[in-house]
């Protein structure tokens, strides 16, 4: 996540990043995953604990309900070089995180596609862009790859008060 304006009480976020990475056995709804929370290492202690706060869920809001589906075995902080430009947007997340995408491509002609997916009720964001994953692999407090599958770039807004 990209923060390109926010607050967290009086606590500035703007500019800043968090990103939090799980892993589930099975569906998401049927729990048993662990997470990771990984916080942008530039935000002064305030900051990063702010930060962590919302990413870890304890400030309510989006992240909340993922905490009946898994525990948090680990937070980092990292720095994170984040491009985001449609289907060449990218992300590089300390030694822990690196994620790169492309567009879908046509399988007969070859045109790149943006699929969206609008979720009405969506609980962290209402509209997606889709592409595909060339490289996605997490390697630190988890350990994954899932190159080549799914990928979503999508603004969000959210608020509450700690």
């Amino acid at each position: 996540m990209a923060v390109r304006e926010g607050q967290f009480d009086s606590i500035a976020l703007s500019g800043l990043h968090f990103a939090v990475m799980a892993a589930w056995p099975g569906a998401i709804h049927e729990g048993g995953g662990e997470a990771i929370v990984i916080v942008d290492e530039r935000g002064d202690a305030e900051q990063r604990e702010a930060l962590r706060r919302i990413a870890s869920g304890e400030a309510k809001g989006p992240f909340e309900v993922f905490l009946n589906t898994y525990r948090i075995v680990g937070t980092y902080n990292a720095p994170f070089d984040v491009v985001i430009d449609g289907p060449r947007s990218r992300a590089r997340i300390g030694d822990i995180v690196s994620l790169a995408i492309e567009a879908i491509r046509n399988p007969v002609t070859g045109a790149e596609l943006s699929p969206m997916v609008v979720l009405p009720q969506g609980m962290v964001y209402r509209e997606s862009t889709r592409y595909s994953s060339t490289q996605f692999r997490v390697a630190d407090g988890l350990s994954y790859e899932y190159s080549g599958t799914d990928a979503a770039v999508a603004p969000f807004e959210w608020s509450a008060t700690g």
